[in-house]
């Protein structure tokens, strides 16, 4: 999992997070997807809570032809592709997102889940006043006037003041950075592995090299690519990992240019 906090205006801490889960938590079948999800209306009579926070939360529109006008409407229609179609059962489209089951039963309601609904939701709390540096012009004197002044306000440019007039520094940036929390971390390596096709791996050397010497190289023709079938061959206890799952049980040796448990 790879980390980084920042700071904005509104003073929360503002955090970019990755996280990769294991395949076996993954939901990536369609039974799955309906045990979880749902994109139908609860029912009214059976579950009257569920169905008054979805109605009051989690709908989008009206729009289209009810509200041409509203803010999603781009050329005539939602951007967001509402109203959803009704589908009997849940399937994956080939772009790899779920269109879920929606029961022709007159109902239309979308399942919301965006990271922005937290965000949003809290973003504002702390946030404190704008600044704005504001020119006022008149006559051409005038204007000449206050030209000279600004030109002698550039010779006298004070950098580092200029520099923390622009810096906005909340309360919760001082209280994070005293008790000494961390402002970024790294449990995981993350490594896009190479690909190639025979012959085609990349080869890396100084514009005033040799070539026949680069050419004549032992290890030219070898690449973490390469380097994974090989090791394939010499360490059966990796024979059942496919490629990108390589990593979890073997280490890379540049200088070598081997993979080893």
């Amino acid at each position: 999992m790879d980390v980084q906090k920042q700071f904005q205006k509104c003073g929360l801490p503002h955090c970019h997070c990755l996280v990769f889960l294991h395949p076996a938590d993954k939901i990536s079948t369609l039974a799955a997807i309906d045990k979880f999800v749902t994109a139908e209306l609860p029912s009214e009579i059976s579950d009257p809570l569920a169905f008054d926070l979805v109605r009051t939360h989690m709908m989008h529109g009206p729009c289209g032809d009810l509200n041409s006008r509203l803010l999603c409407m781009q050329r005539g229609k939602c951007r967001f592709g509402y109203p959803k179609d009704f589908c009997s059962e849940t399937s994956i489209g080939r772009d790899g997102w779920p269109r879920y089951r929606r029961s022709n039963n007159g109902a239309k309601v979308q399942w919301c889940n965006q990271g922005s609904l937290v965000k949003y939701q809290f973003s504002y709390l702390n946030k404190g006043p704008d600044r704005a540096t504001v020119i006022l012009e008149g006559n051409h004197e005038q204007q000449e006037n206050r030209r000279t002044s600004f030109l002698s306000v550039l010779r006298n440019e004070d950098e580092i003041d200029a520099f923390l007039n622009c810096r906005y520094i909340s309360a919760i940036e001082s209280c994070w950075k005293l008790f000494g929390f961390e402002i970024h971390y790294r449990s995981i390596a993350d490594e896009r592995l190479p690909f190639h096709e025979e012959d085609c791996q990349r080869v890396y050397f100084r514009d005033d090299s040799d070539i026949g010497d680069v050419l004549d190289r032992t290890t030219i023709a070898m690449s973490k690519f390469t380097g994974w079938m090989e090791a394939n061959r010499r360490f059966p206890e990796g024979r059942q990992l496919i490629y990108v799952y390589f990593p979890t049980m073997f280490t890379w040796h540049a200088k070598e240019k081997e993979w080893f448990p």
